[in-house]
């Protein structure tokens, strides 16, 4: 079995500039545990544990579905907070743009991987990058402050033109993602 998440990858712009942030924030929010710049990405479906037969038909399917699929610019603007800045559990950055397309690519690969047996996600996607999770409430809320100031700071584009098959590895250190396979986008 196999642990794997199907996502895309963001540009070394994005990571740089919101690298640049955490590395500011961090030593003054140790109550966060923050995402390293090299693995934020988006994710569009997450299978957890999968056999190798599952594996296969998750990779056709991918496979059919970018093929006619256009490459997509977006921008990532802002800091947000996941339910809400005053109760924080996920800090965000937003992904703004053509997002329509990914969306509705999204929903095709739902309804696809429900016809495997995959639960089908109840919420609307929408794109965004993890930077922090929260276990409890923040005991110095200074650094909330920062970065609650940030809801219209560009931090670079991004042109989405391929998804990934992740394998993920949970470990002390934290997860460790694995290229499976990469599915370029059509070029016109």
């Amino acid at each position: 079995m196999t642990r794997v998440f199907l996502a895309f990858d963001i540009s070394d712009e994005v990571k740089t500039n919101l690298g640049s942030l955490v590395t500011t924030i961090e030593p003054q929010a140790k109550e966060a545990k923050w995402v390293k710049p090299k693995n934020f990405h988006v994710t569009l479906k997450f299978f957890g544990n999968v056999e190798e037969s599952t594996l296969l038909k998750i990779k056709e399917i991918v496979e059919k579905g970018v093929r006619h699929s256009k490459p997509v610019s977006l921008q990532c603007v802002g800091i947000g907070a996941f339910p809400k800045w005053e109760y924080p559990r996920v800090i965000w950055a937003s992904l703004e743009g053509s997002v329509a397309s990914l969306s509705d690519l999204q929903q095709h690969f739902e309804e696809a991987f429900e016809k495997l047996g995959f639960e089908k996600e109840k919420r609307e996607f929408k794109p965004h990058l993890t930077v922090a999770r929260l276990k409890s409430p923040p005991q110095n809320a200074g650094w909330l402050k920062v970065l609650k100031e940030m809801k219209e700071k560009m931090f670079g584009v991004t042109t989405v033109d391929h998804l990934t098959l992740y394998k993920s590895e949970l470990t002390k250190a934290g997860s460790i993602y694995t290229a499976l396979e990469v599915f370029p986008f059509h070029k016109p």
